[in-house]
């Protein structure tokens, strides 16, 4: 016999409030999304400062956020850069005497970083819906 919490079922509830809140809530919810955009892109202006010492051309000024959109019944978003030469940075090149550059690895160093922020901003919204909802 086993006592204790299963935190599965807390995260369908979870899953599901955030749902139920999109449905219920959907300016609030776009609202909250392009918050949490800018916040990624904030992040990934950071890290490009720290990682990318050349500040002689476009990339910094290239940082932007798209559009919220639907995919697989799910309100998505993205933060980009626009920079042509961006994927370069991101990636990595080989240089003009034949050595490889490694990548700096921007995106996917301020995704990993932003990660714990945005669940714990999502739980604050999916709380403070609830909490407004609850008042009404």
């Amino acid at each position: 016999m086993e006592t204790g919490f299963y935190f599965d079922e807390l995260e369908d509830f979870k899953k599901d409030l955030l749902q139920k809140s999109l449905k219920n809530f959907p300016n609030e919810t776009n609202k909250f999304l392009r918050k949490s955009q800018q916040g990624l892109c904030v992040e990934m202006r950071q890290q490009a400062k720290r990682l990318v010492k050349k500040k002689t051309g476009y990339y910094h000024k290239s940082f932007k956020v798209g559009k919220i959109y639907e995919k697989d019944g799910n309100l998505c978003g993205r933060a980009y850069n626009n920079a042509r030469h961006a994927h370069l940075i991101e990636t990595g090149h080989k240089n003009k005497d034949g050595t490889w550059q490694e990548g700096r690895h921007v995106m996917e160093i301020s995704k990993t970083n932003y990660k714990e922020d945005f669940y714990k901003n999502v739980e604050d919204f999916l709380f403070n819906e609830v909490d407004k909802a609850g008042k009404k």
